[in-house]
C-alpha cells in the first residue's frame, strides 16, 4: 500500500484552508455516524424488506413448480424448493447455491433478482403484484428518510443535501482514508492557489460530482462523502504539479513501512487505473463515477487557475517565485554580500530557486540575473571570503547547498587542491560523527 505524504519540497506559509476543512469534516462526521449508521440500518431491515425478500424467495419457488420453467435448473430448485422464509434469506439462499455449486448462470440470475434488496434499481420489471407492492412501500419510505434528514439521493437534489454529502462519512475509514489523502494533496495546491481558490476547487468539485453522480445512478440509493472533493484536489494536484515527485509511505501488511519516491504523474495514473477504472466496472457501492467526475472537473479549474499564472512552471510555490525576484534586487543594486546571505538563507527550502539563479538558459525568466560564470565568481569570492575567516562549517554549507555550481570543473580550477582536500575530510568528519550519533 502506497500513502501519499506530499512533495518533496515542504511548505513554508500555514495551510488554513486545508486545517479548516479537515478539523470541520472530522467534527460533522463524527456527529453525523450515529444518524448515518441508524438510517442505513433502518432501511435496511424494515418489516416491509423482510417481507418483499420472503415473497421473492416464493416468487422463485413458483417458478421452479411450474412446468415451463426454464429459467432456473433442476439442482438450483431443489435448494430454492427446500429454503425456508426468514430475515436474510437472500444471503443464506445464494451461500447455499455456492456450496452446493450450480451452475454461474442460476447464481447470477438470482443474485441480479435479489439485488432489488440494495434499492439499486430503477423500477421492478416483475409482474407479481404483491412483489410490486412491498417494493413501493420500501421505494416511499426510503424516499421520505432521505429528505427527513437531508440525505443527498435522485429525489432529493437540495443545496443543503449536497453540503451535508461533503461533510459526512458511513464510518471510521472512509473519514480517515479520506483526510489522509486530503492533507497529502490540499497543502500543495493551497501553497500554490492559495486558500480562496483551492476552496472554490474543493467545494465545486463536490457541488458538481456528487448530484451529477447521484441523478445518474440507478435506484434511489443516497450518497455521503468528501471522496469527490478529495478527487477533485488530486486532479488539481496532478495538473499543478505533474513534473515533480510526490514522497510516498509504501507499508507491506502493516509491518514494513518505507519513505519512496514516484512521479506524481505516474503515482496517479496507477493510482486511478486500479482504484477508479477497475472498481467502476464491479459492483461495489463505492461511488467511482463520482470520484472520477471530481478529479477531472479539479483538474480541469486548476489549468485554468495555472494558465492565468505569473509562476513559471520549475517552481512549486508561489515564495519561490518571491523570492527569485526578491534576489534580482539585490543583484541589481550591487549588494553582493546581502545576495549571497540571502541565497544561503534559502537555498536549502527551494531547489527551484537554485537552478534559476545559477542556470544561464533561464536568462528569459531573470534578465537580471548574471550568467553562469558571473555567479561563479561572485560565489568565490565569498567562498574565499569564509576560508580566510576559517569558516569551514560555513564553507561546506555553502557547498552543499550549491552542487550544481560548486562541483563544475571552471568553478573547482579557482581554488588550490589542497583546499579540496581540507573540503573532503571535513565532510567525511561530518559524517562519520552522524552516523556514530
Amino acid at each position: 500500500m502506497f500513502i501519499p505524504l506530499g512533495l518533496e519540497i515542504k511548505h513554508k506559509d500555514m495551510p488554513w484552508f486545508t486545517i479548516f476543512i479537515v478539523v470541520l469534516t472530522t467534527f460533522i462526521s463524527i456527529y453525523s455516524f450515529d444518524e448515518i449508521y441508524k438510517t442505513s440500518v433502518g432501511l435496511a431491515t424494515s418489516e416491509s424488506l423482510k417481507n418483499l425478500q420472503n415473497s421473492k424467495l416464493e416468487y422463485l419457488q413458483k417458478i421452479c413448480e411450474s412446468k415451463n420453467n426454464k429459467t432456473l435448473s433442476a439442482k438450483s430448485c431443489k435448494e430454492i424448493t427446500t429454503m425456508q422464509q426468514r430475515p436474510g434469506v437472500e444471503v443464506a439462499l445464494l451461500q447455499k447455491l455456492h456450496q452446493q455449486k450450480v451452475k454461474k448462470k442460476d447464481i447470477k440470475v438470482i443474485s441480479e433478482f435479489f439485488q432489488l434488496n440494495s434499492l439499486n434499481i430503477k423500477d421492478v420489471s416483475i409482474s407479481n403484484s404483491k412483489i410490486k407492492q412491498l417494493y413501493n412501500q420500501i421505494k416511499q419510505a426510503t424516499l421520505n428518510t432521505q429528505k427527513k434528514n437531508h440525505l443527498l439521493s435522485k429525489a432529493n437534489i437540495t443545496p443543503l443535501a449536497t453540503l451535508k454529502a461533503q461533510l459526512t462519512h458511513s464510518g471510521w475509514m472512509h473519514l480517515i482514508g479520506n483526510m489522509i489523502f486530503l492533507i497529502a494533496m490540499c497543502i500543495a495546491v493551497e501553497q500554490r492557489l492559495g486558500r480562496l481558490k483551492t476552496a472554490g476547487i474543493y467545494f465545486l468539485t463536490g457541488t458538481i460530482a456528487l448530484p451529477g453522480y447521484i441523478y445518474l445512478a440507478e435506484g434511489f440509493i443516497h450518497i455521503v462523502g468528501a471522496s469527490a472533493n478529495v478527487f477533485g484536489v488530486m486532479g488539481a494536484f496532478v495538473t499543478l504539479f505533474y513534473n515533480k515527485n510526490v514522497k510516498l509511505l509504501f507499508s507491506y501488511n502493516m509491518m514494513f513501512y518505507k519513505t519512496v519516491k514516484m512521479p506524481v504523474l505516474l503515482y496517479s495514473l496507477i493510482f486511478v487505473i486500479f482504484s477508479e477504472l477497475v472498481g467502476l466496472s464491479s459492483s461495489s457501492s463505492v461511488a467511482h463515477g463520482a470520484h472520477l467526475i471530481g478529479f477531472v472537473v479539479g483538474a480541469v479549474v486548476a489549468y485554468g487557475f495555472k494558465r492565468n499564472s505569473s509562476i513559471p512552471d520549475q517552481y512549486i510555490y508561489k515564495y519561490e517565485h518571491q523570492l527569485v525576484k526578491k534576489s534580482a534586487v539585490y543583484l541589481k543594486s550591487s549588494k553582493l554580500s546581502s545576495y549571497l546571505k540571502f541565497i544561503e538563507r534559502h537555498c536549502k527550502e527551494s531547489k527551484p530557486l537554485q537552478k534559476v539563479l545559477f542556470d544561464h538558459n533561464n536568462q528569459e525568466v531573470f534578465e537580471t540575473l548574471p550568467d553562469k560564470a558571473a555567479a561563479q565568481k561572485i560565489f568565490a569570492e565569498h567562498i574565499k571570503s569564509l576560508n580566510e575567516q576559517k569558516k569551514m562549517s560555513d564553507i561546506v554549507k555553502c557547498i552543499e547547498c550549491f552542487k550544481s555550481l560548486s562541483q563544475d570543473d571552471n568553478f573547482k580550477k579557482l581554488f588550490h587542491k589542497n583546499f579540496w582536500i581540507k573540503v573532503e575530510e571535513y565532510q567525511n568528519h561530518n559524517r562519520e560523527h552522524h552516523n556514530v550519533a
